[in-house]
């Protein structure tokens, strides 16, 4: 077999959905003549912990962890927050000034992010395996985008093919585009995103809009997808509640009020008490405000969960509400969560822009509605039709054929790009 070595800096007990795609990747990418060795942090700045991924991880797979330092732990003692905070450079007014200084030496002095600190370790690593064994291909996935650096120094020493993954954009990602930074820190991280794209000998994006938004170089398109294992043995089953659920964090530019305001309106219009809707792995702690505020809607709120039950939540749903960042490059935004919405068969309500790759996937696959910000008729709309149905005992759910976005097939199609350069 065809050896392939993955750096990547989140990889489980890390939770959340950036580790998703180099999960399934890896595991499906063996059907095809490829051994994955996944080079990896031993204790990495984590977004969330879900020890349940590695039992999704084949014994065949190596996995090679490297200690790294933390900033999450220097973040704690001087802040007195548990976690350091993820997606977002934002600070708010009653943060702490401790808080709001770390935050600003982050966003004008360091590029291309904090987790940089893990490269010259995993670097050493590399080097050494690279030495040892004779592999075909490496493949950097980032953010962190620093990883790509990584991929960067080892193809100028050694003879061996490399591409560099953007699940998301580098310069422009939403935490980037929504802040002030200094110019020449903006120069610098342009540079190193320019650098990395014009020498990796090709590099993967998960949608069109993100591939034309990057700077010139060989770029190929390889979306996200759901595992059809996940959703084996989880049947839908109608509940005495019309559920509307929305799972996952709410990061920059996702504007949830407007949104439950409509919600609210619809369910003291209809005087139906029914009505309930769930944040799932969206808040440490139960926000009282919203049920002052919205009191017509039943709330539910649902610390994280592991992957699977989180599966199990999709599924038994009458409404998945998507919620797509408000900023510049949102045309590109193509999240895991969609996929896996995609993967229950429940309705997909999403907000964000209608002329977008998800708005263009949800509607080839007739998964659900994308309606863009502030249409708050349509969203009304949308609302109380799939309500009505529900009240008629409907069992409404997508039966198109969404197998292209299985990752057996998105697996398939990243073995043919690199057996032959091309996609199949």
């Amino acid at each position: 077999m065809k050896k392939l070595l993955i750096i990547t800096y989140y990889w489980p007990p890390c939770g959340g959905p950036s580790v998703q795609r180099w999960i399934q990747l890896s595991h499906n990418i063996r059907n095809f003549g490829w051994q994955p060795v996944i080079l990896t942090t031993q204790n990495g700045d984590y977004p969330l912990i879900d020890n349940s991924l590695e039992k999704n991880i084949s014994p065949s797979i190596k996995v090679i962890r490297t200690k790294t330092l933390r900033f999450g732990e220097i973040f704690k003692i001087l802040t007195g927050k548990k976690k350091l905070p993820y997606g977002s450079l934002d600070t708010k007014k009653n943060d702490s000034i401790i808080k709001k200084f770390l935050f600003y030496i982050r966003r004008n002095f360091i590029a291309p992010d904090i987790r940089i600190i893990w490269n010259k370790q995993a670097l050493k690593v590399a080097k050494s395996l690279l030495r040892k064994t004779d592999f075909d291909t490496i493949i950097t996935t980032g953010p962190p985008h620093s990883t790509h650096l990584i991929g960067l120094k080892l193809q100028s020493q050694f003879k061996v093919k490399w591409y560099a993954d953007f699940r998301d954009p580098w310069t422009n990602i939403v935490y980037n585009a929504n802040e002030e930074r200094f110019f020449l820190t903006r120069m610098i991280d342009k540079y190193l995103e320019q650098k990395v794209i014009s020498r990796a000998d090709s590099v993967i994006t998960v949608s069109k809009f993100i591939a034309q938004d990057l700077p010139k170089g060989e770029k190929i398109v390889l979306s996200n997808g759901f595992n059809h294992k996940d959703f084996e043995n989880i049947e839908y089953t109608k509940n005495h509640k019309f559920r509307i659920k929305y799972i996952g964090k709410l990061t920059q530019g996702r504007e949830i009020f407007s949104i439950l305001n409509t919600i609210n309106k619809i369910s003291k219009d209809i005087e139906d008490e029914n009505i309930e809707f769930s944040f799932i792995g969206t808040y440490n702690d139960e926000p009282t405000e919203f049920r002052d505020k919205f009191k017509y809607i039943d709330f539910r709120f649902v610390p994280y969960l592991t992957h699977n039950d989180a599966i199990g939540e999709m599924v038994q749903a009458e409404i998945l509400l998507l919620l797509i960042n408000n900023y510049s490059g949102n045309k590109g935004m193509l999240t895991l969560k969609m996929f896996e919405y995609i993967g229950s068969r429940t309705f997909i309500l999403g907000i964000g822009p209608t002329n977008g790759n998800a708005a263009e996937i949800i509607n080839k696959l007739n998964a659900g509605k994308m309606i863009d910000y502030n249409q708050e008729n349509l969203l009304k709309k949308q609302i109380i039709e799939k309500h009505k149905q529900w009240k008629k005992k409907l069992v409404v759910r997508n039966n198109s054929n969404i197998n292209e976005f299985s990752t057996f097939e998105i697996a398939k199609k990243l073995s043919d790009f690199l057996d032959n350069d091309k996609l199949g």
